[in-house]
Order: structure tokens, then sequence, then C-alpha cells
């Protein structure tokens, strides 16, 4: 009797999580700035060039992304450490790049708030990443300025940049199912995201998408890399670079001819929509 409850409570359980996965399915794809609860992004595994690198992912107690930082030295290529700061309404305000062991970054982006816009001023190859605030008095030449708007949905869909004098702008658009559209077109799978564990990941990567590229992409050249595998949760774990060499800057901007992603997952976390 003790054996048949237990199994009976293990199946409860079992259905419960199906039920919850799918409540998280529906809620993503009909709010497409929402997260998926269940899972957060713990680790980052790369391989580049047989060489393996650990990312590991750092929260606050609200949820928010602090860094992702490398446990050892990576080779220079584009993998760098990531940091992300917030001010009391848990807005981000910072998010600095830094190779591993560097304490100036590669790029610091510091993020002012407005009504109906949000300014981006990114100060490039100088500060410092123990400083509290960004290098405002950092030389022209290594300053960047961009204006971001967002849809009613809080995604970015907008971006206006000043770069020496020259102006240009980053329109973006997303289709019925809050997959971001292509040129040329891409299609996608019925899985989550990843970027959707997270607001931050969203922001910085620029994309809301609710589902996972599949195939190649051809924008500047660049190429989404193949997933190979997906967890209980419907959330990609492994990427393997498309055509043999070294996915360029794809998802989450890492240079990798492989990428693993591990999670914290708890289904206590999904919220009861």
């Amino acid at each position: 009797m003790k054996v048949k409850t237990l199994i009976i409570v293990a199946f409860a359980n079992f259905l419960f999580a199906i039920s919850s996965c799918k409540k998280v399915y529906d809620y993503v794809e009909q709010h497409p700035t929402a997260t998926s609860d269940a899972c957060r992004i713990a680790q980052f595994v790369l391989s580049v060039s047989n060489v393996k690198l650990n990312y590991n992912v750092s929260y606050d107690k609200k949820g928010n992304m602090l860094s992702i930082v490398a446990e050892e030295g990576a080779p220079l290529y584009m993998n760098f450490d990531k940091y992300y700061r917030y001010d009391k309404q848990n807005r981000l305000t910072d998010y600095i790049l830094a190779y591993h062991g560097n304490p100036v970054p590669f790029e610091w982006q510091s993020y002012q708030y407005f009504k109906d816009k949000i300014t981006d001023t990114a100060y490039v190859h100088c500060g410092d990443i123990s400083s509290p605030t960004p290098p405002v008095n950092a030389p022209a030449d290594n300053k960047f300025f961009y204006e971001i708007k967002k849809d009613i949905w809080g995604r970015v869909i907008s971006v206006t940049y000043t770069s020496y004098g020259t102006v240009g702008q980053i329109l973006t658009q997303y289709d019925s199912h809050g997959n971001r559209v292509t040129d040329p077109v891409t299609s996608y799978d019925n899985k989550i995201n990843p970027y959707r564990t997270n607001t931050s990941l969203q922001f910085t990567e620029g994309d809301y998408s609710a589902n996972n590229p599949v195939g190649y992409y051809g924008y500047q050249g660049f190429s989404f890399a193949k997933i190979v595998n997906y967890n209980a949760y419907g959330l990609p774990t492994k990427y393997v670079a498309l055509f043999g060499y070294p996915n360029n800057l794809g998802m989450f901007g890492y240079v990798y001819d492989t990428l693993e992603i591990k999670y914290d997952c708890d289904i206590s976390n999904v919220k009861n929509y």
C-alpha cells in the first residue's frame, strides 16, 4: 500500500509538472516579455578550438542577473565576463563587458530611463570594473550614444545610434508568434528561448523571441548554431555551430564550437497564471 501511495504521489507530481510547464509555454506565447519562471541559467560551458570555458552565472535575491564570469582565463576572441547593475526599481543601469582578469572594460553601457525612451551611453576601452560609476570623463572617441524605444509589450523595437558624427537606426519587428522577424527569414521551433528566463538577457541581447531560431541566419554572415538537446522544460541545453566553424556571435554573443547551458530548475517557482 505504501509503495502504491508513493507511485500515485509521484505520478501526481509529474502531472503537475507537465501542467505547469504547459502554463509557462502558453503564458510566454501570449505575453511577449514574460519570463520562464521554472528555470534560470546557472552556467555556460563553451568549447572553442578544443579549449573548454566555464562561465558561472550569479543572481541577487530578487532574481536579477548580476554576473556571468569565467572560471579561468579565456582565449580573447569575443568571450567576455559580463556584469549587470540595477537601480532601486530593479531597472538595469549598467552592463559591463570585460576580458577575464582585465580591470578595464571592453565596453561599459550606462542606461538612463525617461518616460518615452531609454538613453544608452557606451564607453569603450576605458574605466575600471571595480568603479561604482561609468567613466563619464572618457575622451569623446571612446563614447557612443544610443536612444532606445520599446513597444507596448516592453520589447526594444528601435535603436538610434550616433557614432563618429554618423546617425543610424536599427528597427526590430516581431511576428504574431512573438518571434523576431529576420532578413533573410529564419524559422523557429516551438520551444522556449533561453533569453526568456531573464529580462536582462532579453534587453542586452536585443531579442525577445518566444522560441528558438532554426537554421541559418544571414545577417552580416553570422550563423545560428544548431540546437541538439533540450531539457524537460523545453529550454535548449546544447548548441553546435553550423558549417563546422565557430559560431560568430550567435546566442548570448559568444563565439563557440559548442555551447552547453546548465539550468537551475524548480517547478515550485512557476507562477499560477
